[in-house]
């Protein structure tokens, strides 16, 4: 952090609102616009303009220095990934994935979301299907590494799980209501229907399929059970703009739909989402 800070001293209000744009694209990893002025030290730019860092210590230490002064830049571009044709669906998924996950780390927020099946069975008819809500409070973030021990406090607060590796079990992060002793996997897509999400699966949720000796939903109910005393209700989540409810592709009746409509009417914290437009 130090060299970081070196970098930056000194600089005049321009030249360091390029550097905050700069951490921003490093963060969302996003092809980036504008003027960016880069600490090539730590950072460096590819051919698609894709900020990255030259060691995961050295992104750490960018990202700390900057993440309570870059709200507006972040606000800004995050808007304008969302909304512009320039930027392709992936980075489109990136940017609210990330946006998501940012307003669920503060906390205070109420998720509402659907059953698929129910969902189905009514020809997607909202008012036919009963909406859970879950109340969150204060979260407690911890980003975990799968595969290592995680050390988890689950009768003390409701928590943010995130996982480090971005290819874990088709699950973004992990939400734990400390209350009703409900655990929420979340996957946030933008495909249509979210059955797209797991095409390379032949359309299965990873989440419930096998590993070398049982699925991931086994394995959370089995660590959780040994700190609360029993199973505890999982409830798999999908954040999404799904208007197909086929439920064909999964037999599994703990799968459920929050849609993006449903964050933005409840909270103002999810208004961006009202800029999203897909290629």
């Amino acid at each position: 952090m130090a060299l970081h800070t070196e970098f930056c001293e000194g600089k005049d209000p321009h030249f360091l609102t390029a550097i905050r744009l700069a951490s921003v694209y490093l963060e969302l990893g996003v092809p980036a616009t504008g003027y960016l002025l880069l600490d090539k030290v730590l950072m460096f730019q590819d051919k698609s303009r894709r900020v990255f860092a030259v060691a995961p210590l050295a992104k750490e230490a960018i990202i700390e220095t900057w993440k309570v002064d870059w709200r507006e830049e972040m606000r800004i571009s995050l808007s304008t990934v969302m909304k512009s044709p320039d930027w392709t669906n992936d980075s489109k998924g990136r940017a609210v994935e990330y946006y998501i996950l940012n307003v669920f780390s503060s906390g205070n927020f109420t998720l509402h979301y659907r059953s698929i099946q129910a969902l189905e069975k009514n020809s997607g008819d909202l008012s036919k299907v009963t909406e859970q809500q879950i109340k969150f409070g204060v979260l407690t973030v911890i980003k975990f590494r799968p595969g290592r021990t995680l050390e988890v406090k689950w009768n003390e607060c409701d928590l943010l799980l995130i996982p480090t590796a971005s290819n874990y079990k088709d699950v973004d992060a992990l939400l734990w209501s400390k209350e009703k002793k409900i655990l929420l996997p979340l996957q946030i897509t933008i495909l249509n229907p979210i059955k797209k999400h797991c095409s390379k699966t032949g359309g299965v949720n990873e989440f419930f399929s096998m590993g070398t000796t049982r699925n991931q939903n086994e394995e959370w109910k089995a660590r959780i059970k040994n700190i609360v005393g029993h199973d505890p209700i999982i409830h798999f989540v999908w954040i999404g703009n799904n208007v197909n409810y086929d439920s064909s592709w999964s037999k599994d009746g703990n799968q459920f739909i929050a849609q993006f409509s449903d964050l933005t009417k409840n909270s103002d914290n999810f208004s961006l989402l009202n800029d999203l437009r897909l290629q």
